[in-house]
């Protein structure tokens, strides 16, 4: 078993923050372009994907990640065996 070592996880971390504010760039990139104002946007986003009735969305939001998780796995196991002709 690998020790995780706080260098190895300080990088992993390093690289999702900048996965996240090349995201933000080209979001704000967007949306200057569509001349939309960025606040509103980013709220209308998370309520739209999270917010609702009793978290309605939210489950709505999860129902449709787990089919395209479960087709990502799917194709995993099929990769992982070789077989590459899905």
């Amino acid at each position: 078993m690998r020790k995780l070592s706080i260098k190895r996880i300080s990088l992993h971390a390093t690289g999702w923050l900048i996965s996240f504010l090349w995201v933000g760039l080209a979001s704000a990139v967007l949306l200057f372009l569509a001349d939309a104002d960025f606040i509103n946007s980013l709220h209308a986003f998370f309520k739209s994907a999270f917010g609702g009735r009793k978290f309605a969305y939210l489950l709505s939001t999860i129902s449709r990640a787990a089919l395209i998780i479960g087709m990502a796995m799917s194709a995993l196991i099929a990769f992982r065996g070789g077989f590459f002709n899905i």
